[in-house]
């Protein structure tokens, strides 16, 4: 992993604060009187010199300041830019406190919770698209770091890529792009992904080193990871290899335009996706390691991973479906129904997405549900909650459980902060650093359990009362394929920590296996596709 330190970025392009000015600012009690634009300018500069200076006391003092804005009117651009300092300053305080230590491993910690909830709170701003380039860019690298920097290097990459498309050329979104592809393939067991992954990785990490936009601690982090990626890619060369990569992307147009939806949504079980979006990574080839086990026990994770994958691949066709429909289905034509006035929608296409929604969310709880088992946790079946299984008697106030305290397994880390996106309506579990993790489980448990309504338009200002449907939780059909999006992504991104997770557990227990242990093998075979139907 390495220090996390080297990539951060600035948080202003302004002249360092003179100590003089830094301890000037630090003795001011409040910045109320100052004008807001330089308010943030000063705020921006003290954070910097403090981390510049390795000075807890200073961050502190940033954070009570940064606090004063809560009753100040900002502007849209303003409201960003000041989540962006505050993610930067909890930023700060977690490399002082924990880089180079044993700490630095915890699962828990406060400071990146905090900093997530801002930095995503910047992204989440209606105003987001309409702010400077570069700001962006800084927000989505420094999240997509920090994704990756907890286990979550599958979601870090859209973060990333999402920068570059805004600005290709930027220094920090290349360097951390390429930085995170090289762990990416050296944390996965598909040996082929991990050769172009590298190749990718050694082209971004070399653009960024020409790129005037990095800082100097930045281009020595790099420079580092130059030198790793060259070494590792030199030793593959001297070797041959067999790809066995997807050529096309299938026979009707059909298939074509679903293998398309899905390549360009990085919908995919398979590394690749995560790269680019060529053919090569149209199909779902992420599978379960072999799994050691004593003589006689069933086949269960295999086969709970495989229910798993194909209800995650149908939510995902249930999608693609509904929202390309281009008629009229039959199942919908001569079935009755009231126009209640609010622009209701009523089609299998909307309960299609309605379904797409309701199985993408049950991936979390059944992946708590293999690991329980998976790692003997002993939780009883009917307890078993994605958010919950990590700590002592399922409460978070007991602290993690023993099991994953400091425990070296990056992808079951990213799953355990996977879990910090969701809501759950327990003591300790309702607050999430996902903004909206709790509009998302009320949409999954109004389609599961109550009533949830989907509509063509937002709501209609002109309804009185009498007309407003107060049993229903009202959604537009736009609002509810980008959260059944979301949702789809979470999962895919769940299913590979899983199947990582998994990988690099069975390392672990292999090297402490007795050397005098006799371990048998056994090949299983995959399912033909002719046999699907």
């Amino acid at each position: 992993m390495g220090d996390e330190a080297p990539r951060r970025i600035p948080t202003e392009d302004v002249p360092r604060l003179k100590s003089r000015d830094y301890r000037r600012l630090l003795r001011r009690t409040t910045l109320r009187r100052v004008p807001v634009s330089k308010a943030l300018e000063l705020l921006g500069r003290l954070i910097d010199a403090a981390f510049d200076r390795r000075e807890l006391e200073g961050l502190a003092h940033a954070l009570v300041l940064a606090g004063e804005f809560s009753t100040r009117r900002l502007t849209p651009q303003q409201e960003i830019t000041l989540h962006y300092f505050v993610g930067n300053i909890w930023s700060s305080i977690k490399v002082l406190k924990r880089a180079g230590t044993p700490d630095s491993w915890s699962w828990e910690q406060e400071e990146i919770e905090h900093e997530i909830t801002n930095l995503r709170l910047a992204l989440n701003h209606p105003d987001f698209n309409n702010t400077e380039e570069y700001r962006r860019c800084q927000i989505l690298t420094n999240l997509g770091n920090l994704l990756d920097n907890v286990g979550r290097f599958v979601e870090a990459q859209e973060y990333w890529k999402r920068a570059l498309q805004i600005m290709p050329n930027f220094g920090m979104g290349l360097g951390n792009r390429g930085s995170g592809l090289l762990v990416y393939a050296r944390a996965i067991p598909r040996r082929h992904d991990s050769i172009a992954m590298l190749d990718a990785a050694q082209t971004m990490v070399g653009a960024a080193l020409r790129s005037r936009m990095i800082h100097s601690t930045a281009r020595e982090y790099f420079s580092k990871q130059k030198s790793k990626i060259e070494g590792l890619v030199r030793r593959n060369a001297s070797t041959k290899h067999r790809f066995d990569f997807y050529k096309s992307l299938g026979t009707s147009e059909t298939e074509k335009r679903y293998r398309r939806w899905c390549l360009s949504n990085c919908l995919f079980l398979n590394y690749l996706n995560d790269l680019d979006e060529r053919s090569w990574a149209s199909g779902d080839n992420v599978m379960l390691p072999p799994i050691t086990r004593p003589i006689g026990e069933p086949l269960h994770f295999e086969g709970l991973y495989n229910e798993l994958k194909q209800g995650f691949v149908s939510a995902r066709y249930l999608c693609f479906d509904a929202i390309t429909v281009q008629r009229v289905h039959f199942s919908d034509k001569r079935v009755v129904l009231y126009d209640t006035l609010d622009c209701p929608s009523y089609s299998i296409a909307v309960e299609k997405l309605k379904a797409a929604y309701r199985i993408a969310y049950s991936v979390f709880d059944k992946i708590a549900f293999f690991l329980n088992s998976y790692l003997r946790l002993g939780i009883k079946e009917y307890q078993v909650t994605f958010r919950t299984i990590w700590y002592d008697n399922r409460r978070r106030e007991k602290g993690l459980r023993s099991e994953f305290t400091n425990r070296q397994n990056w992808a079951l880390r990213g799953l355990f902060w996977l879990g910090k996106d969701l809501f759950e309506d327990a003591d300790g579990f309702r607050k999430a650093i996902e903004p909206d993790a709790q509009e998302l489980k009320i949409i999954r448990d109004h389609i599961e359990h109550k009533y949830l309504k989907v509509v063509e338009l937002e709501e209609l200002p002109f309804l009185t009362d009498s007309f407003r449907d107060m049993l229903a939780f009202k959604i537009s059909r736009n609002d509810l394929h980008a959260k059944t999006l979301r949702v789809l992504k979470m999962a895919r991104a769940g299913l590979l920590y899983l199947s990582v997770a998994i990988y690099w557990e069975e390392v672990r227990r292999n090297i402490e296996r007795p050397k005098n242990q006799p371990i048998g093998e056994f090949h299983l075979g995959t399912v033909d596709d002719r046999v699907k139907i």
